[in-house]
């Protein structure tokens, strides 16, 4: 099933922090929706992983996702993500095989990472329009490869 425009629009509002829009149009996705929305977020965040970390080591990816971590301690401690998860989660989207996460560990970390590099990398509303149109083409073929 091809990334829809109801998906489309919630992680456009994700990206936008638009949270008055965020919840109401991830509830309307229903059980079915957010498996194609959360393969968008993923795909928004490898595409944002690349352009920021064209060339990298470990030792980058792990300064990143601490800094991650240490913007979102005032947040409280149920916004922390783990760091082995979101340095994986990091790998992951920059083309490494790694080792599978927990889900729901694995889904914050990508949260919180796409959250991050969204505020640093996408400056415009065309920013983010230019990112969902690339992410949705790229989604697409990912879900039509896991449907083999």
């Amino acid at each position: 099933m091809p990334v829809s425009d109801a998906q489309v629009l919630a992680l456009r509002a994700f990206l936008s922090h638009a949270t008055d829009e965020m919840a109401p149009l991830a509830y309307q996705l229903g059980d079915t929706g957010i498996t194609g929305y959360l393969r968008l977020a993923d795909t928004a965040l490898s595409l944002l992983a690349r352009r920021r970390f064209p060339r990298y080591s470990n030792a980058d990816l792990v300064r990143y996702v601490a800094s991650v971590r240490r913007e979102r301690l005032s947040e409280g401690d149920a916004y922390d993500i783990n760091p082995v998860v979101g340095e994986d989660v990091m790998r992951f989207s920059l083309g490494v095989p790694v080792l599978p996460q927990p889900p729901q560990d694995r889904l914050q970390a990508v949260i919180a990472l796409l959250d991050a590099l969204s505020v640093s990398e996408l400056h415009t509303a065309a920013d983010i329009d230019e990112l969902l149109a690339e992410a949705r083409v790229l989604g697409d073929q990912w879900l039509a490869g896991e449907q083999r």
